[in-house]
């Protein structure tokens, strides 16, 4: 909905808000209620049903209602809806109650694929507790200093030569000690608070490149992974840019690196960003080469540099046939295009 807001214009947005209203009125009995709570957000109240099978019911209709196509001034726009479910007095005795379930469960349908449902159940909410946590210690983590950033190294195979190092953050929680990302780069993600920790990161590591100039090997490059959020942002390069200037670290020193996710939502804001960044020196990588949307597309349109073949694919050889035959159809594509190649691994 957001994107059909932000390409189309919220007019067209309003339009699909009132036929969406007109799709779940009609999914539901006269006796039921549909209401908009705010922004694309909508609750129906079902008095006098007979349990999960008839939620469960209602929910597929409604799922299969909203997935058709709406046709709205001549376009056809796609949108899809996540369900969440609660029963009375089950999950809450109260209004309040069932509302806050109903979204925790929505929510879990949004994180579990969308255009789906779920029902409440008393975990969510006990890891939604542990998530709102584990936010509110990522804003103090942010504030008071707590993320670092290890170094990996990257070697050419032929040579032994140090070529490059990637920059991984790490939390170090007072309470936990050594965070991993996995822990917490998803909450990040789902809060926001990924694009000023990411801002964090190109200024670290930005940092170190400068303080490394003299002595790293020629050529040599940190690589920063710049997630998805920032990078729709739409301000990448101006940042790298001003951190650039503030770090005094030249251009040259870096690489930014991004999943195919980015290319999805707008092609030509991507190109241009890209454009933007190579235009400054800087190197761009696609990262988890494989597991993605892996349109070969992008290859021959955006300026990239190197393609990253994901670990999954790397762990396998030499032993599984089929790992080999694509990280050899990989490496050969690759040096058709010119593209430099990192096994992760």
């Amino acid at each position: 909905f957001k994107q059909i807001n932000d390409t189309l214009g919220h007019r067209l947005g309003d339009l699909l808000l009132i036929e969406t209203a007109r799709r779940l009125v009609n999914c539901v009995r006269e006796s039921d209620t549909v209401a908009r709570v705010g922004g694309d957000e909508f609750m129906v109240v079902l008095p006098e049903i007979h349990g999960q099978n008839h939620l469960q019911t209602l929910a597929m209709k409604i799922n299969d209602n909203i997935g058709d196509p709406f046709l709205i001034e001549g376009k056809d726009l796609f949108v899809s809806a996540s369900i969440g479910l609660t029963l009375f007095p089950d999950d809450g005795t109260t209004a309040e109650v069932l509302l806050t379930n109903a979204d925790t469960a929505m929510y879990r349908a949004k994180s579990e694929g969308k255009n789906t449902y779920r029902f409440f159940t008393p975990d969510m909410q006990q890891q939604a507790l542990d998530r709102s946590r584990v936010e509110n210690r990522l804003r103090r983590a942010l504030r008071e200093g707590e993320f670092l950033l290890y170094y990996q190294p990257v070697v050419e195979l032929s040579t032994g030569k140090l070529v490059k190092a990637e920059a991984l953050i790490r939390w170090r929680d007072p309470e936990r000690g050594l965070v991993e990302p996995i822990e917490f780069i998803p909450v990040a993600e789902d809060t926001g608070l990924i694009v000023p920790i990411g801002s964090w990161v190109l200024q670290i590591a930005a940092r170190q490149a400068a303080q490394w100039k003299d002595m790293a090997p020629e050529g040599f490059r940190i690589g920063i992974n710049l997630s998805a959020p920032q990078f729709q942002r739409g301000d990448c390069a101006a940042l790298l840019s001003d951190i650039l200037e503030a770090e005094g670290a030249a251009p040259e020193q870096l690489a930014v690196e991004i999943t195919e996710s980015v290319f999805i939502s707008d092609k030509g804001e991507a190109r241009r960003q890209l454009m933007e960044m190579k235009s400054l020196g800087v190197q761009v990588a696609i990262d988890d080469f494989g597991t993605g949307f892996s349109s070969l597309s992008y290859l021959k349109h955006f300026s990239i540099d190197t393609l990253k073949i994901d670990q999954i694919f790397v762990s396998g050889i030499p032993d599984d046939e089929e790992d080999v035959a694509l990280i050899e159809a990989i490496i050969s594509m690759s040096r058709a295009l010119d593209l430099d190649v990192i096994a992760e691994g």
